[in-house]
């Protein structure tokens, strides 16, 4: 991270790390999956998490970012004029409302 800083940030270091768009995101998603089952599920047999760990590897990119980071959609906020969903919002608390209506999207491994 800091070569990056030096060799593509032009003016004098402020003090704070500049990222690039494409890295905001990675201590997200790097906190995402050290706490996944696949990784430390400490309350699951040793044949479910080989089998989440076989899984997580041959996943494709979107399957990948569901799986470890699923996407809430605001059902309440759906326009029902339109064909379009509603954008999705971060699954934290500060953006669930207790009067609000969420679809969760989750990942299943069969049907």
């Amino acid at each position: 991270m800091l070569a990056y800083h030096r060799q593509w940030c032009e003016g004098p270091a402020s003090g704070r790390l500049v990222l690039p768009q494409s890295m905001k995101l990675l201590p997200l998603y790097i906190n995402c999956i050290l706490k996944n089952d696949a990784v430390s599920g400490s309350d699951m047999t040793v044949d479910d998490r080989s089998f989440l760990m076989q899984v997580v590897t041959v996943m494709d990119i979107p399957s990948s970012a569901g799986f470890f980071y699923p996407r809430l959609i605001p059902l309440q906020d759906i326009n029902v004029d339109s064909d379009e969903l509603p954008s999705f919002i971060c699954c934290t608390s500060d953006n669930i409302r207790d009067d609000g209506v969420y679809l969760l999207e989750i990942w299943c491994s069969s049907p």
